[in-house]
């Protein structure tokens, strides 16, 4: 499709120093993303109602650990 960019092209160039500084754990996970995604577990298992209001939950962490990766 013309004038679709694709959200799989690789990015050129190292990592920038502030994302791998915010690496909190040995094995390269950050500690806060890991948080904010065991929220999802057990989804499967709740109502459909009740999804979207731990979906917000996981976003705004995901959202705000993202936020202190700048500074």
């Amino acid at each position: 499709m013309a004038g679709v960019e694709r959200w799989s092209d690789p990015v050129d160039g190292p990592a920038e120093p502030d994302a791998v500084d915010a690496v909190d754990g040995a094995d390269g996970v950050d500690g806060g993303v890991e948080e904010a995604l065991h929220l999802l577990e057990g989804l499967e298992d709740r109502p459909v109602a009740e999804h979207v209001e731990v979906l917000d939950a996981v976003h705004g962490a995901l959202r705000d650990r993202l936020a202190d990766v700048g500074r």
